[in-house]
């Protein structure tokens, strides 16, 4: 009799033999009536070629970067902070306005010229540029800022339009953004002008 109970399967979870399909528990004397689902294989995973992962790169202290940073620079340096930064345009409308505004101006004057006295004509043009040169100046500085770019100072205007310009272009500059074409065509032109100043003057000396 002791040998029949030592035979005895151990409790636990067996194959119905109901053929139920699931689970049923033995105490170790006798069935029971709980069941349990089987427990489902894992499903098959499809293997795939490993990720080919650059060797590790030296860097100047004799360690190594981890994961070869220079695969993004092209060199065993810092990954550089420009090439994390999403390229967004530095061409904004004001900013050519701003770049036009000799040629505005000219337009404006000729017609307060024509609709009101001389001296009268100059003090509008003069309060015409001055508003119309901060308003786009801060316009633009608002708009690069909702592109997430740095923006100079509008206070630059006090110095010229041209230090405006060129503090744009050193903000911009920094983080890899050029828009130098509207600051280009502003001195071209001035220089324009200048050389046709400088043409009239000599010919002018010329002639007898």
């Amino acid at each position: 009799m002791s040998d029949l109970v030592r035979a005895s399967p151990l409790p636990g979870w067996y194959d119905d033999p109901a053929g139920s399909g699931q689970l049923r528990w033995w105490t170790g004397a006798g069935w029971t009536e709980h069941l349990a689902p089987k427990a489902q294989p894992a499903p098959r995973v499809r293997e795939v070629e490993p990720l080919a992962i650059a060797a590790p790169a030296q860097v100047g202290n004799g360690g190594y970067e981890p994961f070869a940073m220079s695969r993004y620079t092209g060199t065993s340096a810092q990954l550089d902070p420009r090439s994390l930064i999403v390229k967004r345009s530095g061409h904004t409308v004001p900013i050519w306005l701003l770049a036009f505004y000799p040629l505005i101006a000219a337009g404006v004057e000729v017609y307060l010229r024509l609709i009101a006295t001389p001296d009268l004509a100059s003090v509008l043009v003069l309060a015409f540029t001055l508003v119309f040169m901060v308003f786009t100046a801060a316009w633009d500085h608002g708009t690069l800022r909702s592109r997430g770019l740095p923006a100079p100072s509008v206070f630059w205007l006090l110095l010229t339009v041209f230090a405006y310009f060129i503090a744009r272009r050193i903000v911009l500059g920094r983080v890899g953004v050029k828009a130098n074409a509207p600051g280009n065509v502003l001195a071209a032109y001035f220089l324009t002008l200048i050389a046709l100043s400088v043409a009239v003057v000599v010919i002018s000396g010329i002639r007898p």
